[in-house]
């Protein structure tokens, strides 16, 4: 999941100045996710520019709760 998150985000390439990558990874429940943030501060304001989030949900039990 990291290594497709890192791809779709672009890791590796030029960011704009000031804007820099944050990495979350999460397992649980047979569920991998991969989230990168390319986000910027300024003082004490945070943006976030940009999300790419990767997920196995493993297997489907409620598709329901998959869907929301």
């Amino acid at each position: 999941m990291l290594n497709i998150a890192a791809d779709k985000a672009g890791w590796g390439k030029p960011l704009l100045a000031g804007h820099k990558l944050g990495v979350a990874i999460m397992e649980g429940y047979g569920t991998y996710i991969a989230q990168i943030a390319e986000v910027s501060v300024n003082g004490s304001d945070i943006r976030v520019h940009k999300m790419t989030v990767v997920a196995d949900i493993g297997s489907m039990i409620n598709p329901n709760i998959v869907q929301q």
